[in-house]
């Protein structure tokens, strides 16, 4: 398993179909589909920000699901989050949270 930073393009496009994918989307708040513009305008901000990481989650070199991490403050404490494809293995957020 490795987690690396996010590519523009294509990849982008994937994670914005992985979070709209309905066993995804209703784990958020806002419980409604993400369109291509929105997406594009929080990946802008949140790739700008040093406290954001967002991260590709592969295995066998295959994209799994995605990540990322935000450091709250300057605590060393972090939240993070993750949603998986709907391709990803069983089992594949188990390994990814216990990683």
């Amino acid at each position: 398993m490795i987690l690396r930073p996010v590519r523009e393009g294509g990849e982008l496009e994937q994670i914005r179909l992985w979070r709209n994918e309905p066993e995804n989307l209703r784990l958020f708040v806002t419980g409604r589909e993400i369109n291509p513009e929105e997406h594009l305008n929080w990946f802008k901000v949140s790739s700008e920000d040093p406290k954001k990481h967002l991260l590709i989650y592969e295995e066998d070199f295959e994209p799994r699901g995605f990540i990322n991490f935000t450091e709250i403050l300057e605590s060393r404490v972090v939240d993070w989050g993750f949603y998986l494809s709907p391709k990803a293995p069983r089992g594949s957020g188990l390994r990814l949270g216990t990683t």
